[in-house]
């Protein structure tokens, strides 16, 4: 993102803002500590285990539900297990927040940065985005490549 001129770094701390997004207050303080890497790195601490059907974060369960249909919302209200940095456990949740803190950084919807800083670029030639029931872009993406 340093290439549209927005700071987007490693430290940075997006749960809260998708609370307060919602208007609601953080449900545990500990989440504070959740950083942008942490959520790259699949060490957020969350309950979020795309492998296991027992997570109450894993993909699954978050597109099956229909309880919440704002998926960064439904994410970062799953329960804390460990502190951030602690354990490793694929969460596409986790990615998924990247994607809300990227929008919030560049103002603009997380498909749309996609699309300018790495769809074009890299020449992808169709990528599907899926999109939960929100409609707000999740970071999940399929592509092909056009060939050279």
């Amino acid at each position: 993102m340093r290439q549209s001129g927005d700071k987007i770094g490693a430290n940075d701390r997006p749960i809260e803002a998708v609370f307060d997004a919602a208007g609601e207050d953080i449900d545990d303080v500990r989440k504070r500590d959740i950083t942008l890497a942490h959520l790259m790195t699949h060490s957020s601490g969350l309950d979020c285990d795309s492998i296991s059907p027992d997570s109450l974060g894993s993909e699954d369960r978050m597109w099956e539900q229909q309880d919440e249909p704002n998926f960064w919302l439904y994410t970062v209200r799953v329960p804390l297990l460990h502190g951030p940095g602690k354990r490793y456990a694929y969460c596409s949740g986790s990615i998924n927040l990247a994607g809300a803190h990227i929008e919030a950084v560049a103002q603009k919807p997380v498909y749309e940065v996609f699309h300018d800083l790495l769809a074009q670029p890299l020449m992808f030639d169709t990528y599907h985005w899926f999109q939960p029931p929100d409609r707000l872009g999740y970071s999940a993406v399929t592509v092909s490549f056009r060939q050279i």
